[in-house]
């Protein structure tokens, strides 16, 4: 890949990173993946990297997820690891369990989901103190190789009688 194209890649990097905050879709940088405790509500928005727990009757609803490091070249498997940090039981809804999203400047900023367009409706419960990890192939819906970007891992999950999201980003700007 010739300078140009990587300057390219770099500059529109820090424009992301520089612009999230002011949009209002992170409120901070980026941390490293053991500061990421990240549940918000399903009523709000995605809002940075915030611990959130819910409790009830001593029962706390908490998780955080993450990949097994932030930079990934094109077409290198992602490790992809939810834990629950919570007292409660969580349930997710679906597999695959996770979601993945890529940031986009087509047509403005926002997210564009990737995958998966259709999730299995099979109820997955992961008790207090339990983790699960998969492994994402870099894959879209229809088995072809992402583009370098921005991306952001979502899992739905419910706790408590609450409606949960956990999220996580990382880029994905090396070549192969």
């Amino acid at each position: 890949m010739n300078k140009k194209i990587v300057g390219m890649l770099v500059s529109m990097l820090l424009i992301i990173v520089a612009t999230l905050p002011v949009m209002g879709i992170i409120d901070k940088p980026v941390v490293s993946k053991n500061e990421n405790l990240v549940m918000e509500s399903a009523s709000s928005p995605l809002i940075g990297f915030n611990k959130f727990e819910e409790e009830s009757a001593s029962l706390i609803a908490s998780a955080e997820v993450y990949t097994n490091k932030f930079l990934y070249q094109i077409g290198e498997s992602i490790d992809i690891t939810f834990l629950n940090t919570g007292t409660s039981t969580l349930s997710l809804g679906g597999s695959p369990w996770y979601q993945m999203w890529r940031f986009h400047f087509i047509g403005g900023f926002g997210w564009e989901k990737l995958y998966p367009d259709f999730v299995h409706p099979i109820l997955i419960f992961v008790q207090a103190g339990e983790f699960m990890t998969e492994t994402w192939d870099q894959e879209d819906s229809n088995g072809n190789q992402v583009p370098m970007g921005f991306y952001r891992i979502d899992v739905p999950c419910s706790g408590n009688g609450n409606q949960l999201t956990a999220y996580d980003y990382f880029l994905i700007l090396l070549p192969p």
